[in-house]
């Protein structure tokens, strides 16, 4: 085997002419106290259109989702957890891969869980 041979001439080119930029965003989520409300939330995220990867957090309560910008924003991925009955707030946010930025963290209530 001498070389890697690419099926596609132009795989290794950057294309991002048309892509919008992908942005990550940590949310704080309150409310969630069991394993069936990480996945409420997560098919709440899962349905927005723009959103790449998503990991929720139970411990932290906390969602990392990384994002397509011009396709949703922060205001976007609050409203679909909101509709879940769930509130959320934006921790920290970066585009690319710069370092995420730290905000304020929304008060902390709790509303009770999905399952009583």
């Amino acid at each position: 085997m001498k070389g890697t041979v690419l099926r596609y001439q132009d795989m290794n080119e950057s294309k991002r002419t048309n892509s919008p930029p992908v942005h990550t965003t940590r949310l704080s989520i309150v409310g969630m106290s069991c394993g069936a409300c990480v996945r409420h939330v997560t098919k709440a995220l899962n349905g927005v259109t723009g959103v790449v990867h998503i990991d929720v957090d139970l411990a932290k309560n906390e969602a990392v989702v990384v994002h397509l910008l011009g396709r949703v924003d922060e205001a976007g991925l609050i409203a679909a957890i909101s509709e879940t009955g769930y509130q959320a707030g934006v921790l920290a946010s970066r585009v690319g891969h710069d370092e995420l930025v730290s905000e304020p963290a929304p008060a902390r209530r709790s509303t009770g869980c999905c399952c009583g």
